[in-house]
């Protein structure tokens, strides 16, 4: 027997297996259980980031109206990657968009335009129409006048 090496690895398996398994490289999987950093993980952590982000359920009245949670919905799912989370706030494209009219919402959502005499608060021609919310603008209306932005 070489000096030590027997031993040693016998110490190493006992150390590892003491210590929580077998030697193996890559993330431990338990039977039944998700491994860290797993897609519910993420969601979780998302559901939570949306909580912290936009405030109390109820601050922008979505905690009642069902047509306010439709419409927080779909800012979150079509809205978010240009403007703010916050529809108070501006984006990195987009402006704030909260208390945006139906009118304005439909005209630049589903055509790409402004309404007659609208003047925008930003001159720039970076938003395409999104015709597949035809449905859901007044779902995104009644979101959007019910923010709270006071805070």
């Amino acid at each position: 027997m070489k000096r030590g090496s027997f031993a040693r690895s016998d110490s190493r398996r006992g150390r590892r297996a003491q210590a929580g398994g077998p030697l193996r490289s890559g993330p431990r999987r338990t039977k039944g259980r998700a491994p860290t950093g797993s897609l519910a993980g993420l969601l979780a952590a998302a559901a939570a980031w949306g909580v912290v982000a936009c405030g109390p359920s109820g601050q922008d009245g979505a905690g009642t109206d069902p047509l306010v949670k439709r419409g927080r919905a779909v800012y979150a799912a079509n809205c978010t990657a240009c403007h703010a989370h916050d529809p108070c706030r501006d984006g990195n494209l987009g402006p704030a968009i909260a208390g945006s009219s139906r009118e304005l919402l439909e005209a630049r959502v589903l055509h790409g335009t402004y309404p007659p005499g609208y003047a925008p608060k930003r001159d720039t021609k970076a938003m395409i129409p999104l015709p597949h919310l035809e449905g859901e603008i007044d779902a995104l209306a009644a979101y959007l006048g019910a923010a709270d932005c006071s805070g």
